[in-house]
């Protein structure tokens, strides 16, 4: 089963307005942190980086790395192909949208807000090589959020024991709340960065997931006859 012009439209336009309406708040955001409560705000950032850089071993250092790179731009989209090349065989398209489109949007909100905010990264000796972005908001947490915590929601749709789910849920959120951390840990984003690519990660998941429910269920799983 595939959907309706009308209903492509319908989740088109939510992809603008989820754009439109997290850019402005993850911008509001930015501006209070490194504006109107600058000093505070970058002084509590300036303490976690530190301790962070203080608590760096060689296992963490190597953890890190691997946690990192599952947020990288090449690893997201070639799981995101593959995947939605797997959904819509399967003529499974609620998750393909899903995904596709919180991605979407947390990559429209990520460059806008990056480019307008330009804030500078951490003055900190960093574990790796750093992009050549600006620092706010971390893009690799906000697409690490949506990626996996959307395979979770799709991968629990047709896993009926509850324990399974709950694992499920907890692999997904170490993985893709690692990815943030990591990249702190790193020396390459502020803490702050981190908690809002998480925000805007969430939202732009959830977004994309209501959008769905109106006409349908993310975990609406195609039917032997519809297939």
């Amino acid at each position: 089963m595939t959907p309706s012009r009308s209903v492509i439209a319908s989740l088109a336009r939510t992809v603008i307005v989820g754009y439109l309406l997290l850019g402005a708040l993850i911008l509001g955001v930015g501006l209070l942190v490194t504006a109107t409560f600058e000093s505070s705000s970058l002084s509590a950032d300036d303490t976690i980086s530190r301790w962070l850089v203080r608590s760096r071993e060689p296992v963490g250092e190597a953890l890190s790395g691997v946690a990192s790179s599952l947020g990288n731009t090449t690893v997201i989209v070639c799981g995101l192909l593959g995947f939605c090349v797997a959904a819509l065989s399967a003529r499974w398209w609620q998750p393909a949208y899903m995904i596709a489109g919180g991605l979407a949007i947390e990559l429209g909100v990520f460059l806008s807000v990056n480019f307008w905010l330009d804030r500078p990264r951490p003055d900190l000796p960093v574990l790796g090589s750093v992009p050549s972005t600006a620092s706010f908001p971390s893009g690799h947490a906000a697409a690490a959020v949506v990626f996996y915590l959307g395979l979770a929601l799709t991968a629990t749709c047709r896993i009926e024991r509850r324990s399974i789910r709950r694992l499920v849920w907890a692999v997904a959120c170490v993985v893709a709340f690692s990815v943030g951390i990591a990249r702190a840990y790193r020396g390459v984003h502020h803490p702050s960065d981190i908690v809002a690519g998480w925000a805007l990660g969430i939202g732009a998941l959830l977004i994309t997931a209501a959008a769905i429910s109106k006409t349908s269920s993310p975990c609406d799983v195609p039917s032997a006859a519809s297939s």
